[in-house]
């Protein structure tokens, strides 16, 4: 399958990129309010799992990954990455290193994987990936190769471009939203449906991130600094009403993604509490 995005724009996308700072789960500051929230929902999936051992997690799109570090610390779990960017996964080895983390990286395409990842896993993680295919039902059979048959979950968070994200995104930089599939919460269900697996989770995430949108096509601009001061500030002021005054429901309107977490039918599998 074609990458809407392309090879080439990811090569690009990894290269001199800083090294991320290691998610901090007890953070619950505005600045850390996105991640906070994305550890609250993994914590309560891997608390699934909390009496299994040598548990192992796959991201698949895996470059720049934050999240397998967080997994592999918090979890003390085995991390596998894989990507079809050179840069990418050359990147993400580096954070790895960086924080002395143990874990394997490879450089292959999901849809052709190496015969020794297939159902090895007992999380499957994607973020931001699915979205950049046209076909939603094969990128979801792909990926469900590397769940277990018995035990294993799929994770996928994708943004939701059928919302206010979506809309701005595509007034601001048309070319980026060209390269996503503005999937809705409907038609990823069924997609997961399609491929026989049990919904466990299947919504949107969060009241607002505006942060989100990619406005690099208008990099260091004077516009470009004041979209993104913006955007923050209007982002935080939503969180922190969220946070102190009216909890907001996440919604098709507003939401930046969408989750969905699926697991094989007709087994063993792990209920979200």
């Amino acid at each position: 399958m074609i990458d809407k995005a392309g090879k080439d724009y990811w090569s690009k996308n990894w290269e001199k990129r800083e090294i991320p700072p290691m998610i901090n789960d007890n953070d619950n500051s505005l600045n850390a309010y996105v991640n906070f929230k994305f550890c609250q929902i993994f914590n309560t999936l891997f608390s699934s799992y909390c009496d299994t051992k040598n548990l192992k997690v796959l991201e698949v799109g895996c470059a720049n990954s934050i999240w397998l570090p967080y997994f592999r610390k918090k979890y003390n779990c085995e991390i596998v990455g894989i990507d079809y960017s050179e840069n990418g996964v050359k990147l993400e080895k580096q954070i790895l290193n960086h924080y002395s983390l143990e874990g394997d990286v490879f450089c292959a395409d999901m849809f052709n994987a190496p015969e020794a990842l297939l159902k090895k896993f007992d999380i499957v993680f994607t973020f931001g990936v699915i979205e950049h295919f046209d076909d939603t039902n094969q990128v979801i059979l792909s990926i469900k190769e590397f769940i277990k048959d018995k035990g294993g979950v799929i994770v996928n968070v994708i943004p939701n471009m059928r919302g206010v994200t979506g809309f701005i995104q595509k007034h601001l930089n048309n070319d980026c939203f060209m390269t996503h599939v503005a999937i809705g919460k409907n038609e990823l269900a069924e997609s997961c449906r399609r491929n026989d697996l049990e919904i466990l989770l299947c919504d949107y995430f969060l009241p607002i991130n505006l942060s989100i949108i990619n406005i690099e096509n208008i990099n260091n601009t004077i516009k470009y600094r004041i979209l993104q001061k913006v955007n923050s500030i209007v982002s935080k002021l939503v969180w922190l009403i969220d946070k102190h005054l009216v909890g907001i429901k996440p919604n098709e309107i507003t939401s930046p993604y969408l989750i969905m977490v699926a697991a094989k039918k007709d087994e063993e599998s792990c209920k979200l509490q």
